[in-house]
């Protein structure tokens, strides 16, 4: 586990899980196995991260968001609160994902 990390009571995190510098996991977030290098990521409260999934750096995943298996999430994207992400879905570099959205699985969003 890197520094400055922060994991609220009652999270989840499944095995093989790489935890670097900076991340926050919030309450009762549940991270599934396999999920690669969260360095500088934040993880909301009540939020799921499904197995197999990559996310990049400085990357926010807001309150209550579920990001099934398999995704892939770029570098600084922010993902609003209440939102939905389908499995193998690929979310870009910079993308700004609005709270309540739901993005269907085999999804790419914000790639050129």
């Amino acid at each position: 586990m890197g520094e400055g990390v922060w994991i609220r009571k009652h999270a989840i995190i499944g095995t093989n899980v790489a935890i670097g510098h900076y991340t926050h996991i919030g309450k009762k977030a549940e991270i599934g196995d396999t999920v690669a290098d969260l360095y500088g990521v934040s993880i909301g409260d009540w939020s799921s991260i499904g197995k197999h999934t990559t996310i990049g750096f400085n990357v926010l995943v807001g309150h209550y968001t579920t990001v099934r298996k398999k995704v892939r999430i770029g570098n600084l994207v922010t993902i609003g609160d209440y939102v939905y992400i389908g499995k193998k879905a690929e979310i870009c570099d910079g993308t700004v994902i609005p709270d309540y959205s739901v993005i269907p699985p085999n999804t790419k969003v914000g790639c050129p």
